[in-house]
């Protein structure tokens, strides 16, 4: 076992399944926090120098495997793969497994992991059908993939966990512990959510038919990209919602709005990038656009409102503002070497969170530097524009509910207090993702297994079937249905723990 500010941490045998930008920033660096390394790292044969001289460069004893570059979108592995991962994970006796894959990968190696009895945690999204934006059966893949998932991991009594950071986040779990009280003395729901959330990442015309992080031209988007964290927030808002019976939502409606690169080409013609970069030469990509080329990508922005109701009686709407079309700090043509986290990207991210007429809590959170300027003795990193921060205010109708009328929290101050001063520190939202890696080493899985996203998927399915009937020309509007559960859940691969709230399904 290793100790830490986590507490201890069991020495497992890891397999990690793809070497990426993310990879290497989020699991390579949370284990070596833990004085671990990947048994065994697996790419596809057209990353093998590149992986080869990351492994070298970084001393990692790590066996490697590449598959071949046609099997990288795979729904099932082939035997060639499959035999050769039965080989080596005997041999390198595999405890556990991280997928930090190209998404499209993600279903053929959950599928084989879970078969297999080996505890897994994947990036999200959980699985990513290529074209969902464009195509409604291709959207209702989403769902349907997962309840597989879901079928197999209980079946074959395999951990899943899915690496959700925010479930795992100091500050929103205090935000949460809040709410969950209210909840509990009134019996009133949460009235309102309103969620932005921009990683502006502006593309070059040629690089929506190029890159492979973080891809449009598969069709789908920002919803598959960092948007799939602030849907499963609202899940995780909404999960304290412990409500009696009667008052429990039975049906959500959803209706959506969408930007993508088609009309940011409108937008940004051809004299923006002369103007902003002194730099033409995208003609050809202009003309692919005249010609549709563009119609078909995935969504840059995404609008959604979810409204849900029981009968005719609306319990909680929730507003979701999902953008990567909007502020960035890139100001060069060509794509950096890590085009993840050095290309100009820097978050802005707002809650509202409503309680009827006894509550709000707002977060606010601005980024105006990169991290590569988080040394920088100059910035206030904990300030607005600083890298991490991030303030709550409470507003409370104080002479019903009691405490001040307006409080201030600051984000840092709900970590532990040495961990900024840690040499693994990179930032508190890679602190809950390394926590989330502490908890899967260690078994404790519940907090962001399979179950718990049911929600969540439900929403993202609806939100790209409301997007596939705007792009038809029909009503944005898709509906689904809740069921109620308890509270507490016995899973037959885990032990008891929350489920998605009011909103468990059966």
């Amino acid at each position: 076992m290793f100790s830490s500010y986590f507490g201890y941490v069991v020495k497992q045998k890891v397999l990690l399944i793809g070497l990426g930008p993310h990879c290497k920033r989020i699991y390579i660096a949370g284990l070596k926090r833990f004085d671990l390394s990947p048994a065994l790292i697996i790419d596809i044969e057209s990353k093998r120098r590149d992986v080869e001289a990351f492994v070298r460069e970084r001393g990692l004893a790590s066996e490697l495997f590449f598959i071949p570059d046609e099997e990288r979108d795979a729904t099932v592995l082939s035997d060639y793969v499959q035999s050769n991962l039965d080989r080596l994970i005997v041999s390198h006796q595999i405890s556990h497994a991280i997928i930090s894959t190209e998404p499209k990968a993600h279903y053929a190696y959950l599928q084989y992991l879970i078969i297999k009895q080996i505890p897994t945690l994947t990036d999200k999204p959980i699985t990513s059908p290529v074209d969902v934006i464009n195509n409604e059966e291709q959207a209702r893949k989403i769902s349907a993939e997962y309840h597989h998932l879901l079928s197999l991991a209980e079946s074959y009594n395999t951990p899943v966990v899915v690496q959700c950071q925010r479930r795992y986040d100091p500050r929103y779990r205090w935000i949460i512990d809040r709410v969950g009280t209210l909840i509990h003395e009134y019996a009133l729901p949460v009235s309102h959510i309103h969620i932005t959330h921009c990683d502006g990442s502006l593309n070059m015309p040629d690089e929506f038919f190029s890159r492979e992080n973080h891809p449009y031209k598969y069709g789908y988007g920002k919803l598959f990209h960092s948007g799939y964290h602030f849907i499963d927030l609202a899940n995780l808002l909404l999960s304290y919602d412990q409500l009696s019976p009667e008052k429990r939502p039975s049906d959500c409606l959803v209706t959506s709005s969408h930007y993508s690169p088609h009309d940011q080409l409108f937008a940004l013609d051809e004299s923006f990038y002369l103007r902003a970069f002194k730099q033409g030469g995208y003609s050809t990509f202009y003309d692919l656009w005249r010609n549709q080329k563009y119609l078909n990508m995935g969504e840059l922005d995404m609008l959604a409102l979810f409204e849900f109701s029981r009968g005719s009686q609306v319990v909680t709407t929730c507003s979701l503002n999902l953008l990567q079309s909007g502020f960035t700090r890139r100001a060069w043509t060509h794509l950096p070497i890590d085009n993840y986290k050095g290309n100009g990207r820097v978050r802005h991210e707002t809650l509202s969170l409503q309680m009827g007429p006894l509550m709000n809590i707002q977060v606010h959170s601005y980024q105006a530097y990169e991290i590569k300027e988080r040394n920088n003795q100059s910035i206030d990193h904990q300030a607005p524009g600083g890298l991490e921060h991030f303030d709550i205010h409470i507003f409370r109708n104080s002479d019903i509910i009691g405490g001040l009328p307006h409080e201030i929290v600051k984000g840092s101050d709900l970590f532990p207090k040495q961990i900024e001063s840690s040499n693994h520190f990179i930032g508190y939202n890679e602190y809950a993702r390394a926590e989330c890696l502490s908890d899967f080493l260690n078994g404790r899985e519940g907090r962001s297994n399979l179950q718990a996203q049911m929600l969540t998927i439900d929403m993202v399915t609806n939100a790209y079937i409301s997007m596939c009937r705007k792009r038809r020309g029909e009503a944005p509007v898709s509906k689904f249905k809740l069921t109620n559960q308890n509270l507490i859940e016995e899973h037959s691969y885990g032990k008891s723990e929350l489920c998605s709230g009011i909103y468990c399904r059966s």
